[in-house]
């Protein structure tokens, strides 16, 4: 069993997290700097708790983050549908005597379900936005919604989900936004490893021309088949301009595909999944998040933090963070005209650039605080478990 890591004696109150991933995703980075700011304060202490198929190798990730001094646990699943996995993580929250349950994304939001059912458990589940890749994961999507109504309290991490979820029925009082925060020490990370080495590969890297941005999972909800509509536009206007599209996922061939119908290959380069994707930062002129859906972005936040401005689609909580005509462009989505219009407007505008990058960095030091989410947490882990106190369930 897992050592749990308690920094200020038995009273403390203990949480297990649940999430389902094998990389460093925007929610579990969010997640461990949760962890990290809450912990300090010796009032709750955390199992971070992963679901993984069993006969698989496990990714160094959950080593890596162990070695920061958290407490980690791999529950196995012997199947893709495994119902013993319910009774893996009962087990492992009644052994270590785990006070809360916090759940993020559907897995283990299904999970959390039958666990409050079987447990009573105090159980916070956040919901951090929906994808869109195929029939199977809008299920998953779905049922999610409808298992996290019996949580105790959902948090989302825009105002924006918030309405939504009213719309749907979920009672106000239920409902908390944790915006995404953003850690100036992210920049520390650039020290060693700027500028990427990639970057000297490229064909033309030694061109005078803007570099762009796009970073994130390729996915449809994404955009990135929108923006490669639009920067032939760009190119008509900016000849030299170049992006690259930092990132995996499931639509890479179509997009090369689109790439190469539009010669476009010495324009846009993919540079695949970036571990350290703070060393790209400093390199790019432009950040461009072509989304059809988003939470929270963080991709935003992070370029925004070193001094970049944003073209971004106004969708979810994008609004939020980029402020048009203040931090950079928002623009409608699925609309190619109009996200070229606002790169071309960018680009041919340096001085621009520079005083919507300034801004952005101040709006994110000023406003999206690890500090100010920490305690705005702690207040909602109070009062699930106070409620819970005082009307303990009844199994």
């Amino acid at each position: 069993m897992p050592e749990l890591i308690i920094l200020n004696g038995s009273t403390v109150k203990r949480i297990m997290t649940l999430m389902s991933t094998d990389h460093l995703s925007g929610p579990l980075r969010q997640l461990l700097q949760l962890v990290d700011h809450v912990q300090p304060n010796g009032r709750y202490a955390f199992l971070l708790c992963f679901t993984w198929l069993a006969g698989l190798a496990q990714p160094k990730l959950f080593a890596q983050i162990r070695a920061k001094s958290r407490s980690v646990s791999v529950v196995l699943q012997h199947k893709r549908f495994d119902r013993s996995l319910i009774r893996s993580v009962r087990e492992l929250f009644v052994e270590m005597r785990i006070d809360l349950l916090q759940t993020h994304g559907y897995k283990p939001s299904i999970l959390g379900f039958f666990l409050k059912r079987s447990l009573g458990i105090p159980w916070v589940a956040f919901l951090h936005g929906n994808t869109s890749e195929d029939f199977k994961v809008r299920c998953y999507f779905f049922l999610e919604k409808l298992a996290v109504r019996k949580a105790d309290a959902v948090v989302t991490v825009s105002e924006a989900m918030r309405h939504v979820l009213l719309k749907q029925g979920f009672p106000p009082n239920k409902v908390h936004v944790l915006r995404n925060a953003i850690d100036p020490e992210f920049l520390q990370t650039v020290a060693c490893g700027f500028p990427p080495e990639e970057l000297s590969l490229l064909p033309g890297h030694n061109c005078v021309g803007p570099l762009i941005g796009i970073i994130g999972r390729m996915s449809p909800e994404k955009g990135h088949a929108i923006f490669l509509e639009a920067f032939p536009q760009v190119l008509a206007k900016v000849p030299t301009a170049r992006t690259v599209f930092i990132g995996t996922g499931q639509e890479g061939a179509r997009l090369r595909k689109m790439c190469a119908e539009k010669g476009m290959e010495n324009h846009v380069h993919f540079m695949g999944f970036q571990e350290d994707v703070a060393a790209w930062y400093p390199a790019l002129d432009l950040v461009v998040l072509p989304s059809l859906s988003e939470g929270l972005p963080n991709v935003a936040m992070e370029a925004m933090l070193f001094g970049k401005p944003v073209v971004a689609t106004n969708v979810g909580g994008v609004p939020e963070v980029v402020e048009d005509g203040v931090t950079g462009k928002v623009v409608p989505p699925r609309d190619a005209t109009a996200l070229a219009d606002a790169v071309i407007e960018m680009l041919s505008s340096p001085g621009l650039m520079d005083e919507y990058g300034t801004r952005g960095r101040k709006k994110v030091l000023n406003e999206f605080s690890p500090q100010a989410r920490a305690s705005r947490m702690m207040e909602i882990y109070d009062e699930v478990l106070s409620k819970n106190a005082r009307q303990p369930n009844i199994q």
